[in-house]
């Protein structure tokens, strides 16, 4: 019998050595896989999920603060970092997050940024969902989700958290806040159409539009023409636009709009259903009316015209991705809105020609975004506009409006991004922000050291001397070389050209605050947020340097 298994070892002995071989070279592939992802996984660690807000009434994304700790090794092909939050029974995947993930559809972000440094960030007061878009509920327990886009993307979770106790009812001391661009314009003897949006802390948005709900609540549009005295008999009730989030619609009958020449007056107001005393918000010509009175004294007037000819035409998108029923309408002309078809299309007709409008598209879960267009003697065609998950809201804790993202302020994309080589010597520096900025401690005539905002040589602390102004769109003075959808965007203007291959560090101090009076958040202990980048060379092989830093080597959008 021995003899026979030395036999089979010596005939076998070549299967036998091939199989160790497969055998060693499995176990190296899985070792090596196991490493791999260990390695990237170690890119963040340490994610928490916690509720810090006990101010902000009801339960949406202000009760979801993330923190991280980001490895100082940024990883290859970084691109940005988004936040997802879902119940603690789902389970997300890198490989399905933006197809099939949640529910069967791409999963939302509710939060992301371009620095990959960055380790905290409070969600939106826009949020009301998680990423599956089921409601947020306090019977749930929630966990957080950071997915880094990379050579190499991945995924890292919090543990799961309570939020039985995350409602928060304080007292309704807020004011509605009214979005409007007034109407200067409308066509003779037909409807003339008004759209505004409002938005309230504690009245929803059907609740101001629903009148037989036995709530105070209203938002009214009050109008006259220009033969007629003010009459509380005239008015308009707000009509919510079906799936276009907090957007309303008023209608002036025909029977009040004259013909050509004529004009048509109107004012609106929003009362909320805040016990015992309801908040109100009159909206008008003068900034700071607090009556009917002021408004009746300087209201917003419409001229009627002849009815135009020209045409507008576009496309809506978010994230290359053709939006299909958004609801698309013109700033400045009272006209009723259009829905873009199956391919993202829409078209707007019968405008006049020589005039300035505003176009905005809106659809619910979208933030609303406009562009301006001058209409001559011919039709517009390309009028394309990009809309982003989320949402429009005013309250962030503080004592004043203008809160479009909720929490503190956090850095979303910037030109240089964080560890960018060979940023062009004579170009603008650019910091993209979540919400409107005060631009008091934003505006610099001369940046030094001890301004808000400086940039200094990395390696010698020199000062960089420079322009700093801060953009709420790029219509304001000084910013016109940004995009048109891009808002809330500090630039830097140095005074002379960069250095050549020269290390830079752009410093935004915790003293820049926003319109509500919060500090920025970013990836300086000491409060606000920092970005180190290096210069272009002098020799023409530094040109490739360029692009390392981001898709296009300025920044991402």
């Amino acid at each position: 019998m021995t003899e026979k298994i030395k036999l089979h070892f010596v005939h076998q002995k070549i299967s036998y050595l091939l199989m160790l071989f497969f055998m060693t070279i499995g176990v190296g592939v899985c070792v090596g896989l196991f490493f791999i992802g260990s390695a990237y996984a170690d890119g963040i660690s340490s994610v928490v999920l916690s509720d810090v807000d006990s101010t902000g009434y009801g339960l949406d994304g202000r009760d979801f603060q993330i923190t991280w700790a980001p490895s100082s090794t940024v990883p290859v092909g970084y691109q940005m970092t988004q936040i997802f939050i879902t119940t603690s029974g789902v389970q997300l995947a890198t490989d399905t997050l933006f197809s099939t993930g949640c529910g069967g559809s791409a999963c939302q972000p509710w939060g992301g940024m371009n620095q990959f440094s960055v380790g905290t960030t409070t969600l939106p007061q826009s949020m009301k969902e998680d990423s599956t878009r089921t409601s947020l509920a306090t019977s749930s327990s929630y966990i957080a989700w950071i997915y880094v886009q990379a050579d190499e993307p991945f995924l890292v979770s919090s543990t799961p958290v309570s939020y039985a106790d995350a409602f928060d009812d304080v007292a309704d001391t807020n004011a509605p806040q009214i979005m409007h661009m007034s109407a200067h314009a409308t066509t003779e003897s037909a409807d003339a159409t008004v759209y505004a949006m409002v938005f309230d802390d504690q009245t929803t948005a059907e609740q101001f539009s629903d009148a037989g709900d036995g709530g105070v609540e209203y938002f009214k549009l009050y109008y006259k023409t220009d033969a007629e005295v003010w009459d509380s008999a005239n008015s308009s009730t707000a009509s919510l636009v079906v799936d276009a989030g907090e957007l309303y619609s008023f209608v002036v009958p025909t029977s009040s709009v004259p013909t050509a020449g004529g004009t048509v007056s109107y004012y609106l107001v929003a009362q909320d259903r805040a016990t015992p005393t309801p908040n109100m918000r009159y909206f008008c010509a003068s900034p700071n009316a607090s009556s009917v009175g002021d408004c009746q004294t300087s209201p917003f007037v419409m001229n009627s015209v002849v009815a135009g000819s020209r045409t507008v035409s576009g496309k809506v998108t978010s994230n290359g991705q053709n939006v299909v029923g958004a609801t698309v309408f013109v700033g400045g002309y009272a006209k009723t809105a259009v829905l873009t078809d199956p391919g993202g299309d829409y078209i707007i007709t019968g405008l006049p020609n020589n005039d300035v409008f505003d176009f905005s598209a809106t659809k619910m879960g979208y933030a609303s975004s406009q562009r301006t267009e001058t209409i001559g003697t011919s039709n517009k065609t390309g009028v394309n506009i990009d809309i982003n998950y989320g949402s429009m809201g005013f309250f962030d804790g503080g004592d004043s409006g203008g809160d479009s993202m909720g929490g503190a302020p956090h850095v979303v994309f910037s030109g240089p991004p964080e560890g960018m080589q060979g940023f062009p010597l004579d170009e603008n520096l650019r910091v993209g922000f979540s919400q409107p900025l005060d631009s008091t401690t934003v505006n610099t005539a001369s940046s030094a050291t001890s301004s808000n905002i400086y940039i200094i040589k990395t390696m010698t602390g020199q000062n960089v001397a420079g322009t700093v102004t801060y953009c709420a769109n790029n219509i304001q003075t000084g910013c016109s070389s940004l995009f048109s959808m891009d808002n809330n965007v500090v630039l830097f203007d140095p005074s002379s050209d960069l250095s050549t291959s020269t290390q830079y560090t752009l410093v935004i101090t915790g003293k820049v605050k926003s319109q509500g009076g919060q500090a920025i958040q970013g990836n300086r202990p000491e409060g606000g947020h920092k970005i180190n980048f290096s210069s272009m060379g002098s020799q023409i092989g530094d040109f490739g340097a360029m692009f390392t830093g981001g898709a296009n080597g300025l920044g991402d959008y």
